[in-house]
């Protein structure tokens, strides 16, 4: 219906606030709920806020252009916004997933760019006050449940149900944030904001908190586990190695074993090279992000190669519809592990009985590194 009211031969302002009338209502009287037990407990509350966040998702997935979204955004914030922080918070600390997953899926679909359609003006704060609600949501969910789940001693009848579905909304939705070009990152540290940071924190943490099996066999998850780190790897390398050691070797670890999963090794192949680019560059200044990635390596000197020995494997011996793609972080994992590659490079020629097989792949290495040149700009 609001698809019909803002691309068809309505006038979408003067039929927006009438379009939307019940649904403020509906939202009003349930903000009016004064027991936080009420809104949860109480069958007729809970329903009708259930109903209400899955039209919200509705209609925010109908606003396809720059005039509908803003329409949308600016009769949702600032007055709905505090219903659903507090829905958030309650549902989270009484494990109510009902009425979590549709109000984190309303949030993903919130923040999601894509067609581009999240355009404020260039004077307008309304893309960081967007992350800075979408960054409270995230860390209030994410501190609850993390906290419900490290009670049970990490296990539960049904997992999925407990923290994946709603872990796996939480990064989707941050991924999306970080991805939407409209917001300036660069402000929160400007101005002591800890937004990003938080919603960094318990990301990460709450990915942690599930087993890389379990990480990579459910899709849902998976995708958006490695989108993230490919948005973050990309972007906000920085804060990468700037984790604890024990968090940057499950991250890289992690894009390691993603690389032989096909719904995600492109991320895995972008994520690594945006790292291995990240550390080739600032390894030519003494800084404290030199520092940081010198300090991971010390104490873990095989994570790379291991990750570069991955990649050839997987060019060479499986069968791979995109080698352009999963060939990508070879340069830049070459320039950053040289003497790995020239140990990896010995290895597998030695590994040839046939001579003529032996010379075929010394020339296949020649080759490869052909006029190549150690840097990566482009020519």
């Amino acid at each position: 219906m609001f698809s019909l009211i803002s691309l068809g031969e309505f006038d979408p302002e003067a039929e927006f606030e009438r379009f939307l009338q019940p649904l403020q209502l509906r939202l009003e009287a349930i903000a009016g709920v004064q027991s936080d037990e009420m809104m949860i407990n109480d069958p007729e509350v809970s329903n009708a806020l259930i109903g209400a966040l899955r039209d919200l998702r509705g209609i925010v997935t109908a606003t396809l252009l720059k005039k509908t979204y803003t329409m949308f955004f600016d009769w949702f914030y600032p007055q709905h916004v505090p219903l659903l922080y507090r829905a958030t918070r309650v549902a989270a600390a009484a494990g109510s997933y009902p009425v979590c997953n549709p109000l984190l899926k309303f949030y993903a679909e919130l923040v999601s760019n894509k067609p581009p359609r999240i355009i404020f003006d260039p004077s307008s704060p309304n893309g960081i006050l967007l992350f800075r609600e979408t960054s409270k949501i995230i860390v209030s969910y994410c501190t609850a449940t993390l906290a419900q789940w490290n009670a049970a001693g990490r296990q539960g009848s049904d997992p999925y149900r407990q923290l994946y579905k709603g872990a796996a909304t939480c990064l989707l939705m941050f991924s999306r944030s970080l991805s939407g070009n409209y917001v300036n990152f660069g402000v929160f540290g400007l101005y002591g904001d800890t937004a990003l940071e938080d919603a960094l924190r318990v990301s990460l943490e709450i990915a942690l908190a599930i087993p890389v099996k379990d990480l990579l066999a459910y899709q849902k998850v998976s995708k958006a586990y490695f989108s993230l780190m490919d948005n973050l790897c990309a972007n906000h390398a920085s804060r990468i190695v700037a984790v604890e050691h024990d968090v940057f070797v499950h991250i890289v670890s992690t894009l390691q074993e993603g690389l032989s999963v096909s719904d995600v090794w492109s991320h895995c192949t972008e994520a690594l090279d945006h790292l291995s680019e990240f550390r080739f560059r600032s390894s030519m200044k003494d800084t404290q992000n030199s520092r940081n990635f010198a300090a991971h390596l010390e104490r873990s000197p095989n994570l790379f190669p291991t990750c570069l020995e991955t990649v050839f494997n997987l060019i060479l011996h499986e069968d791979c519809t995109n080698q352009w793609s999963l060939s990508r972080p070879l340069l830049s994992l070459i320039l950053t592990n040289e003497g790995a590659f020239l140990q990896l490079k010995k290895q597998m020629i030695e590994s040839q009985t046939d001579p003529k097989i032996r010379d075929g792949v010394a020339a296949a290495f020649d080759k490869l590194m052909g006029d190549v040149q150690p840097t990566l700009e482009s020519k």
